[in-house]
């Protein structure tokens, strides 16, 4: 079964409507999630439990997304909670996560420079430019740190320390 045969262009068009209301990001255009479903319907041409997977939910569903078009994201994410347990949720969910994230205009977007390794890793690059995070708050303790005394065994490699 070629890629062109796994969903049909409503089944299609569908699965992006889902994919938008499982990771909404306002202001991210429309492009990215249509790349995700372009991917996964790839891998349901492999794959044909998993195009069948998704063409059945997306079947289930589509009669609802039909019906309230133009609903809000609440009342939209409210519909997927009632899905949440079934089977198509299960597969598409990690499946759009992995392929939303991994889209670069998608990765710029939110903010993720994307895989730090080749530059030498984070520690020198960024690590903290997390600038939707708020600043932290770092106090000093006013009162003495207290001594608590040696330790009640040797400090070494070969001593098994457990927490019980």
């Amino acid at each position: 079964m070629g890629s062109e045969t796994v969903f049909s262009e409503r089944q299609s068009a569908l699965l992006v409507v889902v994919a938008k209301g499982l990771y909404p990001h306002p202001g991210l255009a429309e492009a990215p999630y249509r790349r995700v479903i372009e991917k996964i319907t790839e891998q349901a041409a492999a794959a044909p439990d998993l195009a069948e997977t998704l063409r059945t939910g997306i079947d289930d569903l589509s009669p609802w997304i039909l019906d309230n078009c133009g609903i809000g994201q609440p009342a939209f994410e409210a519909r997927l909670r009632r899905i949440e347990r079934t089977e198509f949720f299960r597969t598409l969910l990690p499946l759009v996560a992995w392929h939303l994230y991994d889209d670069p205009e998608t990765r710029a977007h939110i903010g993720y420079p994307g895989a730090s390794y080749a530059e030498g890793g984070y520690l020198h690059r960024g690590f903290d430019d997390l600038r939707w995070l708020p600043e932290p708050r770092i106090d000093e303790p006013d009162e003495p740190l207290v001594e608590i005394g040696p330790l009640p065994y040797p400090l070494d490699a070969t001593h098994d320390v457990t927490v019980s």
